[in-house]
């Protein structure tokens, strides 16, 4: 489209959100965030730290239940890694 002038060669028509569409990305869920801010707007976020099982044998059994189609299987344990 370059070159192009909007509304004489290319129409333009705004047709609002789509069905789902996010408004805005959560980088922080409310657990994670510190209440401070460096500057405007950019907040002071405190990282989670993976405890119990290794990352690895984490992926591994996800992939597992995966391939064998276990999609409840799936949710249920990234649910239980994310209580860590």
């Amino acid at each position: 489209l370059s070159g192009l002038e909007p509304d004489e060669d290319v129409e333009i028509r705004e047709t609002g959100i789509r069905p789902g569409e996010k408004l805005y990305e959560e980088l922080l869920g409310d657990d994670e965030r510190t209440g401070e801010m460096l500057f405007e707007n950019i907040f002071v976020g405190k990282g989670q730290s993976f405890v119990g099982k290794p990352l690895r044998a984490f992926v591994d059994e996800l992939v597992e239940d995966a391939t064998a189609g276990h999609g409840e299987a799936v949710v249920a344990r990234i649910r239980e890694f994310g209580k860590g």
